[in-house]
């Protein structure tokens, strides 16, 4: 199906690609404070992941995404899950080459950890404990497929030296920049100054409180669930829906149901031996990223608890 846009849809310029429960929600967020910047109302620009969406055609994306945007603001776009798929990096490329792309990582001990909690929030993990979720993640990939139980890769999605090494290989070294969590929580606003710097726009001081995310959990998980599985992309009903029902509406309805099913959570400390256990499965590939990117990693999992809480 062939989508005619009304306007000219300006190329996405700059594009957090990754990764999840790293801060990119507050990053965006503070991007788009920049006068000339304008991003999406949704948490993610799927257009890049999403089969369906792509087959559709950017203007369609565009339209769902950035027609509130005018057409002097530059475009910033975010989707925690691109860099680790090669296809959608490919296909961000093919989109516009010069797109300046933004990585922003975090401890992957950490990460795991509350990407579970974020899961289990979502509908997405049905397993209580994290152990199990661990124990069982590699049968879950090889089963199902990484695109299905991405919110589950808890440890897959914490190795980021291939992932970073493809972004960095496919846009070059200085089409990309690479930030720690740590560095976004410690100095945001010179972060969100690189970047502006690094699009070629003019300074600007922008306001980097309050924080965006929060721990939260579901109400009812038996709810969340169900809500996971009509947002499934493989869902032959929600195909329906989206064909009958404007995306941007679906996305808002999606949107308030979930956050009307969400309460504050003060998540539990994990367990003392499996964080050990993660602290040295991931410590050789955090090396070989930290010769990658060329930054000190070595405070990871070194953190005290109170910093640990600071990024949900």
């Amino acid at each position: 199906m062939v989508h005619q846009s009304t306007q000219m849809s300006k190329r996405v310029g700059c594009m957090i690609v990754g990764a999840q429960k790293c801060g990119t929600t507050s990053l965006i967020e503070y991007l788009s404070r920049h006068p000339c910047v304008c991003s999406h109302e949704q948490t993610e620009f799927t257009y890049f992941l999403g089969q369906e969406q792509y087959e559709w055609g950017y203007e369609r994306a565009f339209d769902t995404y950035f027609d509130h945007c005018p057409e002097d603001r530059e475009i910033f776009g975010k989707h925690v899950m691109v860099m680790y798929s090669d296809e959608a990096v490919n296909r961000l490329h093919k989109h516009n080459p010069g797109c300046q792309v933004v990585i922003l990582l975090r401890d992957p001990v950490e990460r795991a950890y509350s990407a579970f909690w974020h899961a289990r929030r979502i509908g997405e993990e049905t397993l209580e404990r994290f152990e199990e979720a661990l124990a069982a993640e590699q049968q879950r990939i090889q089963n199902d497929g990484w695109e299905a139980r991405r919110q589950c890769a808890y440890v897959q999605n914490g190795l980021y030296h291939e992932p970073v090494s493809h972004v960095l290989n496919t846009f070059g070294d200085k089409n990309v920049l690479v930030f720690t969590s740590e560095e976004l929580l410690s100095r945001p606003r010179e972060v969100c100054s690189e970047v502006f710097e690094h699009c070629g726009m003019k300074e600007h001081r922008v306001n980097t409180a309050p924080k965006m995310n929060t721990s939260k959990r579901a109400r009812s998980e038996l709810l969340a669930r169900g809500q996971a599985w009509l947002l499934d992309p493989g869902n032959p009903l929600k195909r329906i829906l989206r064909r009958v029902l404007p995306v941007r509406f679906l996305q808002r309805v999606s949107r308030l149901l979930r956050s009307a099913n969400e309460t504050s959570f003060d998540r539990p400390a994990m367990n003392p031996e499996t964080r050990r256990s993660l602290v040295e499965a991931f410590r050789p590939h955090n090396q070989k990223l930290s010769r990658l990117i060329d930054k000190d990693l070595s405070a990871w999992s070194g953190m005290g608890e109170s910093d640990r809480k600071t990024i949900s």
